[in-house]
C-alpha cells in the first residue's frame, strides 16, 4: 500500500517476495537516497495531490498486470520512474548525483 497523503512514509515497500535478488542493494539504496532527498529538501516533497496523480496513473498504466499494478516493479519501471522524478519537477535535478551514487551530500562539519 502506497501511502498518498505523507510523503515520508511514500517509499517503505522495497522488499522481495518469495524471491532474492542479487541486486537488490542497487534498487533499495536507490529509494533510500530520494526519501532522504525528500527528508533534506522541503522543496522536492511532492503535494498530496501529486501523490494520489501518480498511483491514479501507475494503475491506469498497469490496469492488466498480473498480481496488481503497484505489486511489483521491474528495473525498467524503476529506471522510468527515477528519470520522471527529476524531469517533471527540475529542482530535483542538483540532487541526481547524490540520488544515483550518493554523491554531494556531506556532514556540516565536513565542510
Amino acid at each position: 500500500n502506497f501511502s498518498t497523503e505523507d510523503w515520508s512514509v511514500l517509499l517503505t515497500n522495497s522488499s522481495y517476495i518469495n524471491a532474492i535478488g542479487t541486486v537488490g542493494h542497487f534498487h533499495i539504496g536507490i529509494y533510500t537516497r530520494i526519501l532522504l532527498v525528500l527528508l533534506l529538501d522541503a522543496g522536492a516533497r511532492p503535494a498530496p495531490k501529486d501523490m494520489k496523480l501518480w498511483v491514479d496513473l501507475v494503475r491506469y498504466l498497469k490496469r492488466g498486470a498480473k498480481g496488481g499494478a503497484l505489486t511489483f516493479f521491474t528495473y525498467m519501471e524503476l529506471t522510468i520512474w527515477l528519470v520522471l522524478f527529476h524531469i517533471v519537477r527540475p529542482d530535483r535535478l542538483p540532487w541526481l548525483p547524490f540520488v544515483l551514487f550518493g554523491w554531494g551530500v556531506l556532514p556540516k562539519s565536513a565542510k
